[in-house]
């Protein structure tokens, strides 16, 4: 599933899944992923946290500029 994930994330590197290539170790995709029993619906849960943390980078953006 860790696989499948980090493909993905290759594949949509410029539509903000960069932080999962960039800061995730598999460790940590698969606690994110835990439970998951298809690799769509393991892509699912990460992108909920992909989306989560960039709004977060937004909303730090919109302070600082």
């Amino acid at each position: 599933m860790v696989a499948h994930v980090k493909r993905h994330a290759e594949a949509h590197y410029n539509k903000g899944w960069d932080v999962v290539v960039e800061t995730y170790t598999d460790d940590e995709i698969a606690e994110v992923i835990a439970g998951c029993k298809t690799p769509r619906g393991a892509i699912r849960v990460m992108g909920q946290q992909v989306k989560l943390l960039n709004e977060r980078e937004r909303e730090i953006k919109s302070f600082i500029w």
